[in-house]
């Protein structure tokens, strides 16, 4: 089978061939993300002001739109990402309850006419606020020339411990399964601290962890841990909520159902490439569809168990559709999107664009990229650092 090649969009990317003619990767200093080395590109992904103003705008519209799909399911309370949840929703129901997200990470790709797509909302642990920022920082002392005349889009360093700050006030208690992204946790303690509050980092799920709480008296918990892992200490997390008086973000909603795919189906078509649940998706269609089509599990992977549609025959496309059917994770049927397609002398790379998000504005953003298509850097991707002409 011959794959669907992806197009190189958005055409603004093609634009800077200057800058490809250096190594792709390079170590940024001082970084590891979970026992590994992050690694970011030498050069710098562009994006005109004009260009900046449409993201910024549908970044607002994504948001404005999942609140309304949150509600609308709260309101039907059957739906099926509801009865999925239901026995941890009961378990936490005395946090705060809240439509809001705190914040969310958008990942983009572009439909066939260059438009953004929002692939992955990642409102419960949007990783990457401070690698983002820190990369930029660096490629920007190490290439000041270049640099000089554009506007990094980096998030502020600080600016996911402030608004932590101030919804969850000076004593924060961030919840993290099994000691869960540690650098990203390390690095937001002492930005917290850098604000004259203070945060404790424990694990839910470890009585001897969470008996300091009676000392510390903590104003707020931050659930900073994969969405799944909920499922694997409810009442444990439920119990650190009670004890900061039931104040806490991400919501109950959204700690839960704001990175399940299946949320996505619910949103604007025209904000998201068509997303489906597999088991409400007919075989015959998605065999007829194969070229087109990623199988995705519904929650937080990482990119693992992604499985694009023309990197297989049909033989091996049936036998993955059919195995994830009876898996117990749910699984999502997405159309397949563009990715940006960059030349370098190491090879061909494909990139995505991720925006940073607060109370409903863009408050920055990044990009990943990587010599595989399924662009993630837990599968030996990169960042590139977004600037501003």
């Amino acid at each position: 089978m011959t794959p669907t090649p992806l197009a190189k969009l958005p055409p603004h990317d093609s634009g800077h061939d200057s800058h490809n003619q250096l190594l792709p990767f390079r170590p940024v200093k001082g970084i590891e993300f979970e026992s590994r080395g992050i690694h970011q590109m030498r050069f710098p992904y562009l994006v005109a002001d004009n260009e900046w103003d449409r993201y910024t705008e549908f970044g607002a519209r994504v948001w404005a739109d999942a609140v309304r799909a949150m509600s609308e399911l709260l309101d039907r309370g059957g739906d099926p990402l509801h009865r999925y949840y239901g026995p941890e929703f009961s378990v936490l129901s005395d946090a705060n309850p809240g439509l809001e997200p705190a914040w969310m990470r958008l990942d983009l790709a572009w439909n066939a006419d260059g438009d953004p797509q929002v692939l992955e909302l990642n409102s419960a642990c949007p990783g990457g606020w401070s690698l983002t920022a820190i990369a930029a920082t660096e490629l920007a002392d190490t290439e000041p020339d270049r640099l000089a005349k554009l506007a990094s889009l980096a998030p502020s360093p600080t600016e996911h411990a402030r608004h932590l700050v101030d919804k969850l006030g000076p004593r924060i208690v961030i919840a993290a399964l099994f000691h869960d992204y540690r650098f990203e946790l390390g690095r937001l303690v002492h930005d917290i601290f850098s604000l004259g509050a203070s945060a404790l980092i424990l694990d839910p799920s470890d009585p001897v962890d969470c008996a300091r709480l009676d000392t510390y008296r903590p104003t707020g918990v931050y659930w900073k841990s994969d969405p799944t892992r909920v499922t694997e200490a409810a009442s444990g997390v439920g119990e650190v909520i009670r004890q900061c008086g039931g104040v806490s973000l991400p919501s109950p909603e959204w700690m839960l159902c704001g990175e399940d795919k299946r949320l996505l189906s619910h949103l604007d078509p025209a904000l998201t490439p068509s997303t489906r649940d597999l088991i409400n998706v007919d075989h015959a269609d998605i065999a007829k569809h194969q070229p087109n089509l990623v199988l995705k599990p519904a929650n937080l992977t990482r990119g693992a168990g992604i499985k694009l549609g023309y990197q297989h025959t049909s033989s091996e496309w049936d036998a993955i559709c059919l195995r994830a059917r009876v898996a117990k994770q749910p699984y999502v049927v997405q159309d397949l999107c563009h990715l940006r397609l960059i030349e370098t002398e190491g090879g061909l790379l494909y990139g995505d664009l991720i925006l940073f998000m607060i109370k409903g504005q863009v408050v920055g953003a990044g990009s990943r990229v990587s010599s595989d298509p399924i662009v993630n850097v837990g599968r030996h991707g990169a960042y590139q650092t977004v600037w501003k002409t």
